[in-house]
């Protein structure tokens, strides 16, 4: 056998390289078992967590000098099932019976499991990854599935390694020139395929249909039963008929397949398929309502799981349930390998009773996965007899023929090995186990390394997690029966009586292989039975005689029950159509079943054939006929671009030759010029470019270019050189306006000198009136600067309110609104006014305090000192907090225009990102913003410092902060620090949400609520009127907020999805808390009452509870002091 194939072998050199690139795996077997369980969940494989090696307990009386590595590869997942699990059991007691044999002497066998999956690829790589691997392997016992076997016996042929397949039955197999050195011990798939065709001749039926699969096993089935047909009828033996021949490898060729049975009349069929495809297949044939015994399957791939139907059932090519399969499988007949013999021989190697392996077997795999294990003593016998079998040969070679270790895995060896297979003859737990060879028995073409055994004819004859029964062994010198031939699940008449081991015929039931009355679309006339109607006829259930079709119907295949509509567009116009009429030019159907086509109408056209309406003409355009063939026929009665005609509808307006959607500020009408909306603006040059005005009375409409009070630009941005915007119009400029700026700006000057004297004033434990009015002015300003803010949401503000909101623009120092456009020009300069304000004061109080220091006649103490005037300089950051950051974000504010631009809500006309202007001012803005966070960053930096700094008595330190700290309890002392980011909140919902007033406004409350809640929990202020001031001015801004809700513009539609999402989750949280504090008050009970404490919770206290017995200690002893 050694150097037969140098062609071969150059293709297996090829596999090996491919092979070896493939990536390296950890384990080579899975450590989870999906399909080895009868209800189908996964359970934890057996030889995972022993780096997939079959324990075994040593034999103290062997000495071991070497070992013997043997590869198991079987599936545990595929085509084939679980066969490695359901094996297991038989694996690992043939290889402690070997250990404890006295086999091999000096030797110890070590099994290796390999998941192969029933897939050549990875079969081929985990080969070569598990023999590349150390310790060297020295046999393979395996692949299950013959593809698989295939690959794997080319990768061997490498390592000089003898192959040994437990369960491949692939005839392709017993080819020695194509597959040297493979050797099985199972019989080959033609001895299912030779048992079926007895059962078939001996049940007398001679009418057969085949259904195979695509997979070449299948195919080979089809092929071995056609050779054996043709062989009866050449030699005149039997009268077969061969009805069909179907292919199913998916949902729709099934369905195909079920349909050929059904017309061909084929009652007896042969299937050879898995089953998976073969649960798709009884699918079909339940859904048609062939069921047995009119419809009898003989499965020739009989080794189908005994849980197909639950893997198979309630999929999407497999609708039907476990019972729906069941009950149309009922009485199929399954030719498989033998199974394991249950009898009081001995076995041949082992020296065990065959009964004994068959009962511990039955009992080591029914128990595992918590007893829920599946088992097959179908498959798992041929396991346990090849270990023994490779066993066998291992010794003969090593032990009887005294060979080296070291001669393994070399040519010699494969070929030594080979040739003691063939000469096997023992008892097995399968039966007997003899090899073909060039000794008899013999076969044509010889079959050598292949296993001459016997066929379990199986049959489904209950409805149940286990339907297949064993019914028989076939063997080549006639059947043995066990059980009566079953085939109807509800007629127990319907049987043929065998279990005596012997069939008597005399009274048996014998499906027929014919119907009486042929199945709709057919009709009986040859010998085939009932024949399918031709191209243009049709036959109902029980009709002699195909009848034609009648008007408005076809025919075009064979085997119909009825004609089939013509659908619309087409007409049947004669008796027997094969095909319908596609209706002409010029012409229509839009019911199917009709046998005329009718004319356009008029103002439609049919530029082609088979249309079920008639094309619309152009808006604007008619045809004056029925009947019209084209667009040409169509004359205009509107407007016409490039020779087209159009007339646009309402919601869309006329632009460049088609019809577009009319966009927002602008109103449209059919017929009617589009008209710009109030509060949206477009130039006379380019009118449907739309803005959107901020505020929207600067910007009336209806025509292009319109302005409110004299405003210019775009969109309505600014009053013309010389004029200022006041009491709605633009004005002149007064004389006396750069004037009154520089008074404001001296009395600004005078009134940070003056503020230094009175916010530094000698601070007291007890709050002054002074501190108490200054307070009060303090929180009124903020308030009056939050409402500023919320001025500046985007509503259409009724006139009652605007006026309130323009005049809250001076305490949120908006200087445009102040006329400051007639001193500073262009929006740049003004805005770095703005900008340039908070700096320019911090420098005047610092050159203030220098100055007072330098004149003489300056009193000492009136001079200013630095902790002071740092305390100064932060009490005017803080005033103005809010109004610096609304300045600092200005830039930021940026909303959408309908044109797809983006306009500042100060400066409509600055387009962000776009506009010069607009970088320019971002700059100044993010430099300002900077400057805010650098303070806040010092004001927490003194606010944590500030306890460290009053133990160790640092007064100047604290006088520095004093604004941060000196209008709160000393407890809270932080609370001013917490207080200085609120503006910028404020004015930061305004950015975030530039496009939808309502969000800026959800915002804008949440922030003032959370402050509220704050403020009432802590109660912070030193004076108590001041909180309960700071407490009602916080309810009364949330009730204005809630209460301008009515002024929101229409939300859209993702808004509102959003919204309703966030108003869920608050929901949600409510309930959250809820739950929360009742588990906090039970806790609280459960302390008090069932533990016994003494003390409040600290849940419900919020903290630490003070000790009361220590309190009251004091309170007595401080009332005995006094006495």
């Amino acid at each position: 056998m050694i150097g037969r194939l140098p062609k071969a072998a150059r293709c297996r050199r090829w596999l090996l390289l491919i092979a070896l690139a493939l990536p390296a795996e950890a384990l080579l077997c899975p450590a989870l078992c999906p399909m080895a369980t009868t209800d189908g969940h996964p359970a934890p494989c057996r030889y995972h967590s022993n780096n997939c090696i079959v324990p075994t307990i040593p034999n103290t009386t062997r000495v071991a000098m070497h070992e013997l590595n043997i590869v198991v590869m079987n599936p545990y997942s595929g085509a084939a099932g679980d066969v490695a699990t359901v094996s297991e059991p038989l694996l690992q007691a043939a290889a402690q019976e070997i250990e404890d044999s006295s086999f091999l002497p000096g030797y110890r066998l070590k099994v290796h499991v390999v998941d192969a999956e029933c897939s050549a690829p990875i079969g081929i790589r985990r080969t070569i990854a598990s023999l590349s691997a150390s310790p060297p392997k020295h046999a393979v016992l395996g692949a299950v599935c013959s593809g698989t076997s295939e690959g794997v016996n080319d990768a061997l042929y490498h390592y000089n390694v003898l192959q040994v397949s437990p369960s491949s039955v692939s005839v392709s197999l017993s080819d020695r020139t194509r597959f040297p050195y493979f050797t099985r011990v199972v019989p080959s798939y033609r001895f299912n395929v030779l048992a079926l065709f007895d059962v078939l001749k001996m049940l007398n039926f001679r009418r057969v249909g085949i259904v195979h699969g695509a997979r070449s096993i299948s195919v080979l089935a089809r092929d071995l039963l056609l050779e054996l047909v043709q062989q009866d009828l050449d030699s005149g033996a039997y009268p077969w008929t061969v009805l069909l021949q179907a292919q199913v490898q998916d949902l729709d060729s099934a369905s195909d397949a079920m349909d050929l049975v059904r017309s061909r009349d084929s009652r007896i069929n042969m299937i050879a398929l898995y089953e998976d495809d073969g649960a798709v297949l009884l699918c079909q044939a339940y859904i048609r309502g062939m069921l047995s015994p009119d419809y009898v399957w003989m499965l020739s791939s009989g080794w189908w799981l005994q849980n197909f139907a639950q893997l198979g059932a309630g999929t999407a090519n497999c609708p039907c349930t476990a019972e729906e399969l069941l009950r149309t499988g009922f009485g199929a007949m399954g030719f498989d390998m033998g199974p394991m013999m249950n009898t009081n021989d001995m076995h041949g190697l082992s020296g065990r009773r065959l009964s004994d392996i068959y009962s511990d077997y039955l009992a080591d795999c029914s128990a595992f996965a918590n007893g829920t294990g599946l088992c097959s003593v179908e498959v798992a016998g041929y396991t346990y007899d090849g270990l023994w079998h490779i066993a066998a040969i291992l010794h003969g070679f090593l032990v009887e023929q005294n060979r080296s270790y070291h001669e393994l895995n070399t040519e010699f060896s494969r070929e030594s090995l080979y040739q003691l297979f063939l000469q096997q003859d023992y008892m097995g737990s399968t039966g007997r186990v003899r090899i073909f060879n060039s000794v008899e028995p013999t076969t044509s073409p010889p079959s050598h390394g292949d296993r001459e055994g016997q066929i379990l004819i199986r049959q489904i004859t209950s409805i149940s997690a286990q339907p297949f029964s064993h019914l028989g062994i076939w063997s080549s010198t006639g059947i043995t029966w066990l059980a009566d031939v079953v085939w109807s699940s509800t007629n127990s008449s319907q049987a043929i009586s065998c279990s005596s081991g012997t069939c008597d015929m005399s009274t048996a039931f014998i499906p027929a292989d014919r119907s009486n009355r042929c199945p709709a679309g057919t009709t009986w006339k040859n010998e085939l039975g009932c024949d399918a109607c031709p191209l243009g006829r049709f036959a109902a259930a029980g009709m002699d005689q195909c009848e034609p079709c009648r008007l408005g119907s076809f025919s075009n295949e064979s085997g119909l029950a009825e004609c089939r509509v013509c659908p619309a567009g087409s007409v049947g116009k004669a008796q027997g159509a094969e095909q319908c009429s596609i209706c002409n030019e010029g012409f229509f159907m839009n019911e199917s079943g009709s046998s005329q086509c009718r004319k356009c109408y008029e103002g439609t056209f049919a530029d082609e054939s088979g249309l079920t309406q008639c094309r619309e003409c152009p808006a604007g355009r008619t045809t004056n006929f029925q009947g019209a063939l084209d667009a040409q026929a169509c004359t205009c009665n509107g407007d016409l671009w490039e020779g087209q005609c159009f007339r646009c509808g309402d919601a869309t307006r006329f632009e460049r030759g088609k019809c577009v959607t009319c966009q927002d500020g602008l109103h449209c009408e059919e017929g009617e010029a589009p008209v710009i909306l109030p509060g949206f603006y477009a130039t006379p040059d380019l009118p449907y470019d739309v803005y959107k005005c901020i505020p929207a009375d600067k910007c009336p409409g209806p025509t292009p270019g319109a302005c409110a009070g004299g405003r210019i630009g775009v969109p309505c941005t600014r009053c013309p050189d010389g004029l200022s915007f006041e009491d709605g119009i633009c004005s002149p400029c007064g004389n006396l306006s750069t004037a009154g700026w520089v008074a404001a700006m001296l009395f600004g000057m005078l009134a940070l000198v003056i503020g230094y004297y009175l916010m530094n004033s000698a601070a007291t434990a007890k709050v002054s009136m002074l501190f108490a009015t200054t307070c009060v002015l303090s929180m009124t300003i903020t308030m009056l600067q939050s409402v500023g803010i919320v001025g500046m949401i985007s509503f259409d503000w009724p006139s009652e309110l605007s006026w309130i909101f323009d005049a809250m623009n001076l305490f949120l120092l908006d200087i445009d609104s102040l006329g400051f456009d007639c001193v500073a020009g262009n929006p740049i300069n003004r805005y770095g006014f703005s900008v340039a304000a908070l700096p320019c004061a911090l420098l005047w109080i610092m050159v203030a305090g220098l100055i007072s220091r330098v004149l003489p006649f300056i009193p000492h103490h009136r001079r200013f000192e630095l902790s002071k005037t740092l305390s100064t300089m932060g009490q005017v950051i803080q005033v103005t907090f809010t109004i610096v950051s609304k300045t600092a974000l200005e830039p930021m504010m940026c909303y959408s225009h309908p044109n797809g631009k983006q306009g500042l809500m100060k400066h409509n006309g600055i387009f962000c990102f776009e506009s010069p202007e607009h970088t320019s001012m971002l700059i100044l803005g993010l430099l300002l913003l900077c400057g805010l966070i650098a303070f806040y960053a010092l004001a927490v930096f003194g606010t944590v410092f500030a306890p460290r700094a009053a133990k160790q008595g640092r007064a100047t330190f604290l006088q520095s902060i004093r604004f941060l700290i000196a209008r709160f309890r000393v407890d809270y002392w932080w609370y001013g620090t917490f207080m200085l980011p609120r503006g910028l909140m404020l004015s930061l919902s305004i950015v975030l949400a530039a496009d939808y007033p309502y969000v800026q406004m959800l915002l804008i409350v949440l922030i003032l609520e959370l402050y509220m809640m704050v403020q009432l929990i802590v109660w912070p202020w030193k004076l108590p009127a001041l909180n309960l001031f700071d407490g009602i001015v916080s309810v009364c801004l949330v009730m204005m907020m809630v209460c301008m809700g009515a002024f929101t513009p229409a939300l859209p539609a993702e808004l509102k999805e959003s919204l309703t999402s966030v108003s869920i989750a608050i929901m949600v949280m409510m309930q959250v808390v809820v739950l929360a504090m009742v588990g906090v008050t039970v806790s609280a009970m459960i302390y008090r009452n069932a533990i016994g404490g003494s003390k409040e919770s600290p849940l419900l206290a919020l903290g630490k509870v003070p000790d009361t017995q220590a309190g009251t200690s004091a309170v007595f002893q401080q009332r005995a002091c006094t006495r």
